[in-house]
């Protein structure tokens, strides 16, 4: 996919943001920053992390000629870590996973124990254990995974402000997924 380069460095730039700093928040190589600045296609993955790291909702970046193509394909080991400041979308990923890991680019502290305490409680109930029997796993209905959702987009903006960003590292193989009869 084209995504409109001028667009992004100047919103990147408006953000104080270099290349360099830019492709370590998505996870992939300064030259890659390059290319999509420069208008070339790169994977529609790359595009979404890349507006999720800017704060933009993908289409604001999206080029006025769409190019379909093949996304890159990955090893099946491969772990992608990208900054989310989404409840819903932190929530529907540790449930749909094989395995997840959820760190935060900070120290505790006095000043921000509370919120990531409360957001890491929120989210050990969804982390998932895929050596679990399919009969002993938990499935929350609809209203509780909402609840959940709504109670992370509560403690997002609070981290934010203190400097703390989250980042999701999904592990993407399905192949390891046990399957219980």
């Amino acid at each position: 996919m084209a995504i409109d380069g001028d667009k992004l460095r100047k919103i990147r730039m408006a953000k104080g943001i270099s290349q360099e700093k830019l492709a370590l928040m998505c996870n992939v190589n300064k030259r890659t920053i390059q290319r999509a600045e420069a208008g070339h296609p790169i994977a529609l993955e790359t595009a979404a992390f890349i507006a999720e790291a800017v704060q933009v909702p993908p289409a604001t970046l999206r080029s006025s000629q769409l190019e379909m193509f093949e996304p890159t394909t990955r090893a099946w080991n491969d772990i992608v870590l990208i900054p989310v400041a989404s409840g819903r979308r932190i929530v529907d990923v540790l449930r749909t996973s094989f395995e997840v890991k959820i760190t935060f680019d900070v120290e505790p502290t006095p000043q921000n124990i509370e919120p990531l305490a409360e957001l890491a409680s929120l989210l050990e109930h969804f982390k998932p254990n895929p050596w679990e029997n399919h009969s002993e796993r938990h499935s929350p209905g609809y209203a509780e995974i909402l609840h959940k959702q709504a109670s992370v987009n509560a403690i997002l903006p609070a981290l934010s402000l203190m400097g703390v960003s989250v980042f999701l590292a999904t592990y993407t193989s399905l192949k390891q997924v046990p399957h219980y009869h």
